[in-house]
């Protein structure tokens, strides 16, 4: 989102703030999850401002390793999960909540196949152009399975 770590810690500590106040605002059980977007998203913005400071410096290699895999996490694991259940549990019209449904079990196939590429294929990030660029193999045998449906 972001093109360096001054704007990216930036964002993220704001956007944090507006997390922490919109679950201070929460009146129900089922609104935290949807309440706490901002937040995870902040966290997710400075890992990435950690990211713009290690990738330079070879001696932050551990550091830049955890945030490239932190910030991608929260990227391909995270929100194709979090905000279909989120939306899920706002939710309380059954045609729309079996809509809802679907939409969280194709969240949780993307996030398996996200997760199945970041546990077994190289990642790397680099600065290119002002933005951090994630590299990362997809496999042709993931895609396939990843899509496959027993018919």
């Amino acid at each position: 989102m972001c093109f360096s770590a001054n704007a990216s810690f930036a964002a993220g500590i704001a956007i944090s703030a507006v997390g922490v106040i919109t679950l201070k605002k929460v009146q129900a059980p089922s609104q935290i999850v949807f309440a706490s977007i901002p937040l995870i998203f902040g966290i997710q913005q400075l890992s990435e401002g950690v990211l713009w400071l290690s990738i330079p410096d070879p001696s932050l290699a551990g550091a830049q390793q955890v945030a490239t895999y932190t910030f991608l996490f929260f990227a391909r694991v995270v929100w194709p999960l979090w905000v279909p259940l989120a939306i899920f549990l706002l939710e309380n019209e059954g045609k729309r909540r079996k809509m809802e449904k679907v939409l969280l079990i194709l969240g949780v196939g993307v996030a398996a196949y996200f997760t199945l590429t970041l546990l077994l294929e190289p990642t790397e990030a680099v600065i290119s152009e002002h933005h951090i660029f994630y590299k990362q193999d997809y496999p042709a045998s993931y895609r396939a399975s990843a899509f496959y449906l027993p018919v």
